[in-house]
């Protein structure tokens, strides 16, 4: 199962990105505070002097660090990403009752998808904004307590556990509208090209229809959408309530008894203590975020949850007729199940399925791939199985390429070759090459293939 965790995938250039965004940090906190903590000693002008050019030598080495906090990320998130197609790939290999599924392919592109690679940098930038933020606002905290305020701290401990409270009772509303929101956005993805056919062939009939189901789906986003938004601005209103409260008070409570150089020096730590009041809100919203991508992942769990179907139950053999080559002619050849075809393909042979529509041909060879594994190599019929190496080729000239492809890759390889329509929208002179092709390939490998056509094309009859 997916985390916010693992997709960010924290190792290498992470943790290296991380360092060099707290040595940066570092370099925007400790001169803040040592130069307040000189003002507040009453330190001679010489040290005090000494503290500004700290203050400034550090803050022009934050720039270069920031550079290279950056340059890593780059490679952090370019790495999480290669990591989640592999990862899409590896949960979802094995699934061949899905192979001629178009809603199975119609998800799979959606989980791989410009929205699916946005929670993989999501869950990134989260990552890298809770550990610099964290980093910062304890350091910024544990300077300032220690060398100008020390009540700051008791503040800082009293906004925690306020946050902690409100997120414990609250924390699965922005959740819980984050799923619903990722859910309808999904649903209106897929609706998108529904609709492609139909208005490139001008069918303004069905084109009305569409827009109208289109139309549903948008409300339906819009609603999640504002719900989201509700849910996350009703929740930072009641954090930043937990965060500047105490602090206020600590301050208000403690200037009447301040002397002019307490007050100097907490005017010198002002900006990085208002900084860090800014930095733990950061972090609160942060954990908001948290919740609100880990109830987007919930969705990628639920598309990589692998669905169970018996291809067994999808074909009727008493339907199917199947044939063997022999001496260039085809004759007919008994099955009684499934288990008859099984034992069929132990022995190299050239062999033919036909039947009606829908009488199960393809899941028929689907079947016997899932159960022969790597043993088996299934060339599908609508689909081009290798990438594409040329462009502008017809879809017969595609159909010769894939076939020729997995032709040469099945030799040694594999002992069954499964071919669904391997001769559609292949001109005779194709056909008949690419059928004397099988037939050498037949005399060492199971040959199982389906067509529409009374006969499978032969070479010879």
């Amino acid at each position: 199962m997916f985390s916010v965790l693992k997709l960010a995938r924290v190792r290498g250039a992470a943790i290296a990105c991380l360092a060099a965004v707290m040595l940066m940090m570092a370099c925007y906190v400790v001169p803040q505070v040592y130069l307040a903590y000189l003002v507040s000693a009453d330190r001679g002008a010489g040290e005090v002097l000494q503290g500004i050019w700290l203050y400034l030598l550090l803050s022009f080495l934050a720039y270069p660090l920031s550079y290279a906090a950056y340059m890593l990320l780059v490679f952090w998130k370019t790495g999480a990403r290669r990591a989640f197609y592999e990862n899409a790939f590896a949960q979802t290999a094995g699934r061949v009752a899905q192979a001629a599924n178009r809603d199975g392919e119609k998800k799979f592109g959606a989980l791989i998808s410009a929205n699916g690679q946005e929670i993989v940098s999501d869950s990134v930038d989260f990552v890298h904004a809770v550990a610099g933020l964290l980093f910062s606002s304890v350091l910024s905290v544990a300077l300032i307590s220690t060398f100008v305020m020390g009540e700051f701290a008791a503040a800082y401990g009293v906004t925690v556990a306020l946050s902690a409270l409100l997120i414990w009772r609250l924390g699965k509303w922005p959740a819980n509208t984050a799923t619903f929101f990722e859910k309808a956005y999904n649903q209106f993805i897929a609706a998108l090209p529904e609709g492609w056919l139909a208005n490139t062939l001008g069918e303004s009939m069905v084109m009305s229809r569409f827009l109208r189901l289109f139309g549903r789906r948008w409300s339906l986003y819009r609603r999640a959408a504002l719900s989201a938004m509700n849910a996350d601005q009703g929740f930072n209103l009641l954090q930043a309530v937990c965060i500047w409260v105490p602090t206020t008070a600590v301050i208000l409570w403690r200037s009447p008894s301040m002397s002019t150089t307490e007050v100097i020096a907490l005017a010198v730590v002002m900006p990085q203590l208002v900084q860090t009041l800014l930095e733990v809100s950061h972090l609160l919203q942060n954990v908001t975020w948290y919740l609100s991508i880990r109830g987007r992942v919930s969705w990628l769990n639920e598309a990589l949850v692998e669905e169970k179907a018996d291809l067994g139950q999808r074909f009727d053999t008493g339907l199917l007729r199947f044939s063997q080559k022999r001496d260039h002619a085809w004759d007919d050849v008994p099955m009684a199940g499934f288990d008859d075809i099984v034992s069929l393909m132990r022995e190299p042979g050239r062999y033919a399925i036909a039947g009606p529509n829908g009488s199960g041909k393809t899941s028929l060879l689907l079947h016997l791939k899932e159960l022969l594994k790597e043993r088996a190599f299934y060339l599908p019929a609508q689909s081009f199985l290798f990438p594409a190496v040329k462009t502008g080729l017809s879809t017969g000239q595609r159909k010769l390429r894939d076939l020729r492809s997995a032709l040469d890759a099945a030799r040694g390889r594999v002992s069954v070759i499964l071919l669904d329509e391997w001769d559609a929208n292949l001109d005779p002179a194709n056909r008949e090459r690419i059928s004397a092709e099988i037939d050498e390939l037949a005399r060492s490998h199971a040959v199982v293939e389906v067509s529409h056509r009374a006969r499978p094309s032969s070479s010879t009859s």
